[in-house]
């Protein structure tokens, strides 16, 4: 329903700016996985949909967003870790999000937890193919 709601941008701008949007960063994680997936499908919605809507909400809401969407890069659940850059990737990368995407990447703490989430991904890759 909710996913219904966000292809309307007025209704997905409300969502952005409600204080139940946080409850998604808490059910992402959740160990039931196809809540935690719908949790995830439904995020990447609401954050890829409506480029300007976003926009604003970034700019406006830059430091609290991203201090709970850390939380979520460095979850210890691989799948929440794993989409949550790929998501990351995709609403930083719209081009009505650029400002955002270069003061994101100006800052050295994002730039450390990318770096972490590489050296975890290499290490992957090491043991998926010492194991063939």
């Amino acid at each position: 329903m909710v996913r219904e709601c966000i292809k309307h941008p007025t209704l997905a701008k409300y969502i952005l700016e409600s204080n139940s949007f946080e409850l998604f960063f808490e059910y992402v994680e959740l160990p039931n996985f196809d809540i935690a997936s719908d949790a995830l499908n439904t995020f990447k919605d609401l954050l890829t949909k409506h480029e300007t809507v976003v926009s604003v909400y970034l700019s406006s809401h830059y430091e609290q967003f991203f201090e709970r969407y850390t939380r979520i890069l460095t979850s210890t659940n691989y799948v929440t870790r794993r989409q949550s850059v790929k998501f990351l990737s995709e609403f930083l990368l719209e081009p009505s999000n650029s400002k955002i995407m270069k003061r994101y990447i100006q800052e050295v703490r994002f730039l450390n937890i990318m770096i972490g989430l590489l050296k975890v991904s290499v290490i992957v890759l090491y043991l998926n193919a010492s194991l063939i």
